[in-house]
């Protein structure tokens, strides 16, 4: 039998480390009894390194495959890819979009949505992360031209703004714009969204070194 390893099954062995990286709860330690699994969460801490430099974990700018896995268990999108089949499903944002015209529809964000450090998820933090990621020179900005502005609608709503009338990708274009918290008084050692950006994913990040 072949048992050698190719380039593609290691890469899939990479991107299952890159996951690890990011994991800071709900996993036992390394004497828990793998024969009787407890029901109580057990909090620990994994550290993995990367062969290579792995840049910034920003999710606005990252362009390393490396810290593309490790932030798609803490960064969410409004709406999320499974990368697998391509289809397309609720993120932060739950339903289709209800379109009023062409040009305007209105995204409802999950209830109870929350970052990893407790602030509650709001339309202001998706204004922001809008703003950022389709800054000029921003490397997903040409990717997100078609929206005009993402606004405030309702307490748990916004109202996109779309320069392509009907728009038939706005929820894999939507998927690109990854929510995150600005700061945390709490955490001293989160200089900002290079080091450990605070999302809303399962995972939560202390630090990258």
């Amino acid at each position: 039998m072949d048992t050698s390893v190719t380039r593609r099954s290691f890469l899939g062995i990479a991107s299952a480390s890159a996951l690890a990286l990011s994991a800071c709860t709900g996993t036992a330690g390394a004497d828990a009894e793998a024969s009787s699994p407890s029901s109580t969460p057990v909090n620990g801490t994994l550290t993995v390194g990367s062969a290579c430099p792995p840049g910034s974990y920003d999710p606005h700018i990252y362009s390393c495959d490396f810290c593309l896995s490790a932030n798609r268990n803490v960064v969410e999108g409004l709406y999320e890819i499974d990368l697998h089949t391509y289809t397309v499903a609720d993120g932060l944002c739950v339903g289709e979009p209800f379109w009023f015209d062409a040009y305007t529809c209105e995204i409802v964000l999950r209830e109870g949505a929350t970052f990893s450090n407790g602030a509650p998820v709001t339309p202001e933090d998706v204004v922001r992360s809008f703003d950022r990621a389709s800054a000029e020179g921003m490397p997903f900005q040409p990717l997100l031209s078609m929206f005009d502005a993402i606004a405030l609608w309702s307490d748990n709503s916004l109202l996109v703004s779309v320069n392509i009338p009907w728009f038939p990708l706005v929820k894999e274009r939507l998927s690109i714009i990854k929510v995150h918290h600005q700061g945390d008084p709490s955490r001293p050692e989160r200089r900002g969204d290079r080091d450990a950006p605070c999302g809303v994913g399962p995972l939560d990040v202390h630090r990258y070194v």
